[in-house]
């Protein structure tokens, strides 16, 4: 990873920092803290406040931002809302800005006092402190859309990759790649290899494939578990992630599907819940979901944790500013509006009918490891 992004170099210019929000117990933000202590930077560890979050960025100024999809989604889907509620002028600057500014992406010009920073782009940037110069982006791929106006708002080094808790590092973007939606190449202590899974369609002579690993940045296997370790690791040492990847013409690895997460419903009909909650997250009034389904029922619901701050902006909206005392009228319009925006989400991102949620479940309390709803690597 320090090969692959020049961050040695970058590490002789001047001090790294970070500020880690993910927990150790994921390998992004371990390896995250352990390349900064061999870089010799300063790790700054977050409050543990997802409301405070930007207050922690603001005030620890970090030069590199690691960042994962869901928060990425979030600043695109707010900037976007505020824009639109400004009128048309001002949708049309965001886009003339952000064209604009990826050209001179495109040209390695990644100046940072453009007349477009100056009137859209500056202010985002002081939220995070306004010294970003290099962002990583791991997780999942970005959208395009994301993708461009993320590259556009912090005009620096911007490289998507490609992990898991199980392999450090497998391919990462080299400085030069601009590309949306793909994680790069194999990174120098990676061999990346695509092999058939014929029960989803998927053959290495059409460049696409499950991804498996070799190489110094696979873990060594599961503790005192041999059996999981073998069904990991096969006896040629690739590990099989269950990510499914394709092989672009330009040699970079992008992911497409899920080898495992899907089900099937009782009308024949698969749901990939990976995929929906992706799109679903970026509701405003959504902070955590997590979609169900099974073989005896013909169709999916989600459980979500309900943002505060869209929660609140909606009852101002409604003239309810109290979200304690609201009547059961009100919470039956916030069920309806908050699940009519889902689904709208859903056709906006091409969802088929049948991989659209039929009900939602509100939750009162958020998904944590304290209450065994969440893993120290904050899965479901």
């Amino acid at each position: 990873l320090i090969t692959a992004l020049h961050l040695d170099e970058a590490a002789r210019k001047e001090t790294l920092r970070v500020l880690t929000f993910m927990p150790l117990a994921h390998m992004f933000g371990c390896g995250t803290t352990v390349i900064f202590a061999y870089l010799g930077g300063e790790v700054g560890f977050w409050q543990g406040k997802t409301e405070k979050l930007m207050d922690d960025f603001r005030d620890f100024k970090p030069t590199l931002l690691t960042m994962v999809l869901r928060l990425l989604n979030k600043l695109y889907d707010k900037v976007m809302i505020e824009t639109e509620k400004k009128g048309l002028i001002a949708q049309r600057i965001m886009k003339w800005a952000i064209k604009s500014k990826i050209a001179q992406i495109e040209c390695s010009n990644f100046s940072q006092d453009t007349l477009w920073d100056k009137i859209v782009f500056n202010r985002i940037r002081h939220a995070f402190g306004n010294q970003v110069r290099i962002v990583i982006s791991s997780s999942a791929p970005l959208s395009a859309e994301v993708a461009k106006f993320s590259r556009s708002v912090f005009s620096c080094q911007f490289a998507e990759g490609y992990g898991q808790t199980e392999c450090i590092t497998g391919c990462w973007q080299i400085p030069s790649d601009i590309r949306s939606g793909e994680t790069g190449v194999p990174t120098p202590i990676s061999h990346v290899k695509l092999f058939d899974v014929p029960e989803k369609n998927y053959y290495v002579k059409d460049r696409v494939g499950e991804i498996c690993i070799r190489g110094e940045g696979v873990f060594k296997g599961n503790l005192h578990d041999d059996i999981k370790t073998r069904e990991a690791i096969d006896s040629e040492g690739w590990l099989h992630t269950s990510d499914i990847g394709q092989w672009t013409n330009h040699g970079a690895m992008k992911i497409i599907d899920r080898k495992n997460s899907v089900f099937k419903l009782s009308n024949g009909k698969f749901i990939a819940p990976e995929k929906i909650e992706n799109i679903y997250i970026r509701s405003r009034f959504i902070s955590q979901i997590y979609v169900h389904g099974n073989s005896m029922r013909d169709r999916s619901v989600a459980l979500i944790v309900l943002d505060e701050e869209g929660v609140k902006k909606w009852l101002n909206e409604a003239n309810n500013s109290d979200p304690v005392s609201i009547s059961f009228e009100t919470k039956s319009k916030l069920w309806q509006v908050v699940f009519n925006d889902m689904i709208q989400l859903g056709q906006m991102q091409h969802l088929m009918p049948h991989e659209q949620v039929k009900t939602i479940t509100i939750l009162k309390e958020p998904l944590t490891m304290e209450n065994d709803l969440l893993t120290p690597t904050f899965k479901v």
